[in-house]
């Protein structure tokens, strides 16, 4: 039987852990055209989230975009995932198309181009109008043509702009923040802005010098809850022609520490080990070869940071402080209190580390064991 884990994002009708509470809270948001800032630690399950909401949405009747910003590097790119998200979102179904393809060709942005596939399909892609037009403009352009299409009437609208934090890295960040904030101010339809830098996106939403200052209902997802878990290893499991004890099924979510991400990595290779029934020996070998997948990951990241970065995040792995900038955790690594202050707002900017129940942590759990186990130590 085909492995029932996934280590990417899940598809939109895929069985999801919990999460219950969250999809109705943003179901009844898109109903009612309220925005949501959603955010977490990465790999929390956001994406996957909003694939089931807009999923069950569009069986509604709902016209619904995604758009990925992780990775842009320009302003005109921004522009051309928005105009091909849009164009996808409504060439998904025959009666959307028939409504906006109209619409799609009286675009002042882009142009649609549908390339036939073998199987009776199309890929669908953008270019711009004009080559020569300035990209700010282009953003402009596009984003009042999806304000057109949302006040039409003809559906309901809802919006997903993913990682959308990530426009912060662009030198005209401000710029884009003020175009996309100006475009859908009152329009009839839900946002969701979605992220997992916390820090960047909490600024951007509570500083009232900036655009979307208190502009969305923030909504964090929380780790899954034990209970919840075990049932939905269990179930998923059985699907797979396995049964997994509780025990082990325990076994696996504490070494996950609740993270959706490492349950379901984990699972899949426990999965992978087993024959029949995974006990707690396949979930120690599972969370190896788990530990093993990461590494290249952990060590890129290390790769992005300064040597005083590593220092502070190496040390906060190793002694979970309650006090990052008191004079034993100072002492314990070698450095001024000043580079410590300097790194830890760094690594609290890329979500890397976090006060969490009264002590530093590293955000990510299997990250800080394997850092733990590099470096060895105890809490102070």
């Amino acid at each position: 039987m085909p492995n029932p884990f996934r280590k990417e994002a899940l598809e939109p009708g895929a069985v999801l852990c919990n999460r219950v509470e969250e999809l109705r809270r943003l179901k009844d948001a898109a109903e009612s055209g309220e925005n949501v800032l959603l955010h977490s630690p990465r790999r929390y399950g956001k994406t996957s989230l909003c694939r089931r909401l807009q999923h069950d949405l569009q069986d509604d009747g709902y016209a619904c975009v995604s758009t990925d910003f992780f990775g842009v590097d320009s302003v005109e790119e921004i522009a051309r995932r928005l105009a091909r998200s849009v164009a996808m979102a409504i060439h998904s179904r025959q009666s959307l198309w028939d409504k906006g393809r109209r619409w799609l060709s009286a675009w002042k942005s882009f142009r649609i181009i549908l390339s036939p596939k073998s199987d009776g399909s199309f890929d669908i892609s953008v270019e711009k109008v004009r080559l020569s037009i300035d990209p700010r403009t282009l953003l402009d352009d596009m984003l009042q043509d999806l304000a057109e299409f949302v006040r039409g009437g003809h559906f309901p609208c809802h919006v997903v702009f993913d990682e959308f934090q990530e426009i912060t890295r662009l030198r005209e960040a401000a710029v884009v923040e003020g175009l996309i904030r100006g475009a859908i101010q009152g329009l009839p339809c839900s946002f969701i802005f979605a992220g997992s830098r916390r820090g960047i996106l909490k600024v951007m939403f509570q500083d009232k010098t900036r655009p979307f200052f208190q502009s969305a209902t923030p909504m964090q997802l929380p780790s899954l809850p034990t209970a919840e878990a075990v049932a939905y290893l269990t179930d998923q499991f059985g699907r797979g022609g396995r049964e997994i004890s509780p025990e082990a099924a325990e076994l696996l979510i504490q070494k996950a520490s609740n993270h959706p991400y490492y349950i379901q990595h984990i699972a899949s290779d426990a999965y992978a080990v087993s024959e029949s029934t995974v006990g707690v020996d396949e979930v120690d070998k599972a969370y190896a070869l788990t530990v093993q997948a990461c590494v290249p990951l952990f060590e890129a990241t290390l790769t992005g940071l300064t040597p005083q970065q590593i220092g502070v995040l190496r040390a906060v792995a190793r002694h979970q402080p309650d006090e990052i900038l008191g004079r034993q955790f100072s002492q314990s690594i070698g450095l001024q209190p000043s580079s410590i202050t300097y790194a830890k707002n760094k690594l609290v900017e890329e979500d890397l580390v976090e006060q969490r129940d009264g002590r530093w942590r590293v955000v990510d759990p299997v990250f800080e064991d394997w850092l733990q186990r590099e470096s060895g130590g105890s809490p102070l």
